[in-house]
């Protein structure tokens, strides 16, 4: 058993409520109050800690998560599992609309979904590659793909998504 003492704790049994000791055993707090009184309760005190005069908040987890952020991430589609480009298809169209007619917002290239869209971009030269970011690349017949005076375009994909990095998913 550990005695933790001369802290000021607060209990959080009642608004403001602090004691000066508490008393733990593996790890669970089995007694709060005045040092003497769990010394004099549980006489087979094993350490004593002195906390010399610091406060004590029990309880609080930190996992730092910023709870809008999640909140949001739980409506969003979520490709950071997949691993390949029939995956990704198959979740996708899961997850968003199907086109309505005379409907701007969800289209064959712009679908909606709970929590967002997604935008399907292409790009015919390399010039055009300069003008887009994404964290997700999906790629098709890159066998075909021809060197340009620029370099190899997969290349200058992976250098406009950076910004996206480490969350970059590329799939071939």
């Amino acid at each position: 058993m550990k005695l933790w003492k001369n802290g000021l704790f607060y209990t959080m049994s009642n608004e403001g409520e602090t004691v000066e000791a508490v008393l733990t055993n593996n790890g669970e707090i089995i007694g709060v109050g005045t040092e003497e009184s769990l010394k004099e309760y549980y006489p087979e005190v094993l350490e004593e800690i002195d906390l010399a005069g610091s406060t004590v908040f029990p309880g609080f987890v930190d996992s730092h998560l910023h709870l809008l952020w999640y909140g949001q991430s739980l409506a969003r589609l979520n490709l950071n599992q997949c691993t390949s480009k029939k995956t990704a298809l198959r979740m996708i169209k899961e997850k968003v609309a199907k086109p309505r007619a005379r409907d701007k917002t969800n289209t064959t290239l712009r679908k909606e979904y709970p929590g967002g869209y997604l935008m399907v971009l292409g790009s015919n030269s390399t010039s055009e590659l300069r003008g887009r970011s994404a964290p997700i690349i999906l790629c098709d017949e890159v066998d075909a793909y021809e060197l340009t005076s620029e370099g190899d375009p997969i290349n200058l994909l992976w250098k406009r998504a950076n910004v996206f990095l480490p969350k970059l998913i590329g799939i071939y």
